[in-house]
């Protein structure tokens, strides 16, 4: 059965790769129009002169406006618009944001257009939620590490980052440096981590710090 014609909208700063991708998807559905466009404005500019856009695949890196942003601000002005993430960045804490926005979903740009066109389909059939199994278990991390560790340690943790020792970060919180290390060990434990660069990578990578 042939779809009903569509018109989506694809938001991305790489003007090639999102033409590419749109020549992509447009041979993989017939069905559908595609248009491009590489800033937040623009985007907005589009949905208002095209009311009959139905789906848009938003980058997050944009020049003038972070995704997060034109997400909320494309869905003021039409609440039904499924917005589905297509970024290089994995991060958990930015799909949850994403998600809590209004977004229905957040791929990474590693997939291939099969996958972005399965996804884009299954929102507009009605799915709430679209993303990739190793987002999912990064969110599912992120979430346990978020509950694993104290607020004092994820304040450690901060400093760590910021490259202080244990005495001048024992300093800056009050405590004594034996306290510190304490808790960077209980860190080391929670995170499965080996030193301070380990610690540091890991918690990144499930969006503690």
């Amino acid at each position: 059965m042939d779809r009903i014609p569509q018109r989506w909208l694809i938001v991305d700063d790489h003007q090639m790769f999102a033409e590419a991708l749109a020549l992509t998807l447009s041979s993989l559905d017939p069905q559908l129009t595609i248009t491009t466009v590489t800033q937040g404005d623009a985007a907005l500019a589009e949905l208002s002169a095209n009311g009959d856009i139905t789906l848009v695949l938003l980058d997050l890196d944009l020049p003038d406006l972070h995704g997060q942003s034109v997400c909320e601000l494309l869905l003021q002005h039409n609440p039904g618009l499924a917005i589905l993430v297509c970024s290089a960045n994995p991060s958990p804490i930015s799909a949850q944001q994403l998600r809590a926005a209004g977004a229905r979903g957040y791929l990474t740009k590693d997939q291939p257009a099969e996958a972005l066109l399965a996804a884009a389909r299954a929102i507009l059939d009605g799915e709430r939620w679209v993303t990739t199994p190793q987002l999912r278990q990064l969110t599912e991390q992120h979430d346990a590490g978020t509950d694993l560790l104290s607020p004092r340690q994820r304040s450690i943790l901060r400093l760590m980052q910021s490259g202080q020792t244990v005495d001048e970060m024992a300093q800056q919180l009050h405590l004594s440096s034996n306290t510190v290390k304490t808790h960077i060990r209980l860190m080391y434990d929670k995170l499965d981590a080996r030193n301070r660069s380990d610690c540091l990578r890991i918690a990144e990578r499930l969006g503690l710090i």
